[in-house]
């Protein structure tokens, strides 16, 4: 929860600052057109920048009330959105905690790893830590289970040799695989002559 919390602090704060760089245009971010003046915020992009900032606002919205009934999948894509609109370093948390919780531990080592190389004096470092460390810990029992996993199965089967094939032709010829006596209908017992009793 706390983490969460965070994220959203992180992205209310981007976006206040997007408004404040605004703020040296006009109160309508308008300017008439005869006179002239300072170039207006679509031309410097600035507009732009409010629209993703409220794009990745709903998209974090929603991705929260997903992640919070466990739909991880949908969140995930999200999140995903979120940052590509607005690539704050808290949507790599957030992308983290879903593949963490998908069971998918390598991918979410790789996304808490980014998201402290991107915010290096998160307040919740820490917990983020503690988080790759659990996560690197699944990874090693997996990897301990996948060998085991393996020597429980059993060996694949092996296709016939050339002289497999050969040796049973033999037998069939001979009636010692079992198929018994053409002329009687008697079986052989595996290993002795084929022969009417």
């Amino acid at each position: 929860m706390r983490t969460r919390q965070l994220a959203i602090v992180l992205l209310l704060a981007g976006s206040g600052a997007a408004l404040a760089r605004q703020a040296g245009g006009a109160p309508n971010g308008k300017h008439d057109k005869k006179k002239p003046g300072p170039p207006t915020r679509t031309e410097h992009g600035l507009g732009d920048a409010t629209a993703q900032a409220a794009q990745a606002k709903e998209l974090f919205k929603n991705a929260e009330v997903h992640f919070s009934l466990g739909e991880f999948d949908r969140a995930l894509e999200l999140y995903r959105e979120a940052y590509k609109t607005r690539p704050l370093p808290a949507f790599l948390f957030n992308i983290g905690q879903c593949h963490r919780n998908k069971g998918q531990c390598d991918k979410a080592i790789f996304f808490f790893k980014q998201y402290l190389v991107r915010s290096p004096e998160a307040a919740n470092k820490a917990d983020v830590e503690k988080l790759l460390r659990i996560c690197e810990q699944e990874e090693k029992k997996e990897e301990k289970k996948a060998p085991a996993a393996a020597a429980d199965r059993p060996p694949p089967a092996t296709p016939p040799t050339k002289r497999r094939q050969k040796r049973r032709q033999t037998r069939r010829r001979s009636g010692q695989d079992g198929a018994g006596c053409g002329r009687c209908g008697s079986g052989p017992r595996r290993g002795w002559p084929a022969r009417c009793w």
